[in-house]
């Protein structure tokens, strides 16, 4: 068995849509080996991939490792106090963009 994974956005899926000779091969290709996908996006924002099975997810950056399922295999997440050092000192030098599921990052700020 093999394992493969692809990016998503401008690799497997162009104007948030995965193309159907694609998803063929996907599926072909799942029938002796694994099929993934490896994203920066968070999990949350996979809806133009909803349709297809993949074997596995790595999301985030690599930050979070999903099974099938989207049941969390491995997951790395940065301290909160760390997370809050690097946001103050960037506040003002960069556009800061946070990816969490977690509701309590409103209090980084």
């Amino acid at each position: 068995m093999k394992a493969f994974a692809s990016d998503l956005d401008g690799t497997l899926v162009f104007d948030r849509k995965v193309k159907d000779i694609d998803k063929e091969a996907i599926h072909m290709f799942q029938k002796k080996n694994m099929f993934g996908v490896c994203t920066g996006r968070p999990v949350c924002s996979l809806f133009d991939i909803e349709d297809i099975s993949f074997d596995f997810y790595i999301v985030s950056s690599g930050t979070l490792l999903l099974d099938r399922n989207k049941e969390i295999i491995e997951e790395h997440i940065i301290d909160k106090n760390l997370a809050k050092d690097i946001f103050n000192y960037y506040m003002n030098k960069a556009t800061i963009i946070v990816q969490t599921d977690d509701d309590s990052v409103k209090n980084l700020v």
